[in-house]
């Protein structure tokens, strides 16, 4: 799936909302997620696809994982300050096209 694709997925929310607060591994060095914790898995970042603040200051990557396609957030605490408290969440998974023969449907890949 490129990106296009990927964002036309979103738009058309063919997404699974997750929003649940996971565990990141976070290279400060490139400040970027590398890999996150969700229902005892690991979860390699392979790429980031885009990475974007929101109203709120909070710092939002959509990344290619090892097993699909996430919308990561980093959620302050409070937004006035440069330093706060935080916490991830993992917002949700996009859903990816699998072929059958005669047949196209979307699924969760995990």
């Amino acid at each position: 799936m490129n990106k296009m694709e990927i964002m036309r997925k979103i738009e058309q929310e063919e997404i699974v909302i997750i929003q649940e607060e996971v565990k990141v591994d976070f290279d400060n060095r490139q400040q970027s997620p590398i890999g996150f914790q969700w229902h005892n898995r690991h979860y390699e970042v392979l790429e980031v696809l885009t990475m974007s603040k929101d109203l709120c200051e909070n710092l939002n990557y959509l990344v290619l994982t090892n097993k699909g396609i996430f919308k990561l957030i980093l959620v302050k605490d409070n937004n006035q300050l440069t330093i706060s408290k935080s916490k991830w969440v993992l917002n949700f998974q996009v859903m990816e096209d699998i072929a059958y023969p005669n047949k196209r449907v979307n699924a969760v890949i995990h």
